[in-house]
């Protein structure tokens, strides 16, 4: 007879292996890599999901790269990287998408690197992003975001 805690235990094991397996088809689709970041998250394997999502961002273009560099940026930032945060949120700037929250993001990781001048820089066009389109729907997500982790303080900025 099956226990919920053993069931649950034995669905966890199961979805790491599917997790990991190999794609059954030859043609490599970025959100793949970034549906199953999301699945790392899920499992707390920030470092599978971290690889998965730069996997996925090299493979996109165009908005789809853009939105799973955000990502990426983000899971380096929980998992205190904020060198890699930094480099990947540079990549992510050059991206000319509106909205999105590459502006936020870049704003924290600049100030965990202590860069005073690209910190303020990213406020300001965070600031400005939402001024623009004022999307509370991106502000109660990036709240969600930060709840509950390492970034919790920063919520102060929304």
């Amino acid at each position: 007879r099956s226990t919920l805690s053993s069931s649950s235990a034995a669905s966890d094991v199961y979805k790491r292996q599917n997790i990991e397996s190999e794609l059954p088809f030859s043609e490599v689709l970025a959100n793949y890599f970034n549906t199953r970041g999301f699945l790392y998250i899920e499992q707390k394997m920030f470092a599978n999901a971290l690889d998965d999502f730069q996997k996925g961002s090299s493979i996109a273009s165009g908005e789809e790269e853009s939105y799973i560099l955000e990502n990426a940026v983000l899971v380096a930032l929980y998992q205190e990287q904020w060198q890699n945060a930094f480099d990947i949120s540079t990549r992510l700037i050059d991206f000319k998408v509106d909205g999105g929250w590459k502006w936020f993001l870049r704003a924290i990781a600049a100030d965990k690197i202590k860069n005073k001048s690209e910190r303020k820089k990213a406020r300001a066009k965070w600031q400005q992003s939402i001024n623009a389109d004022p999307n509370a729907n991106t502000i109660k997500l990036l709240k969600a975001a930060l709840e509950q982790s390492n970034l919790s303080e920063y919520q102060k900025w929304l």
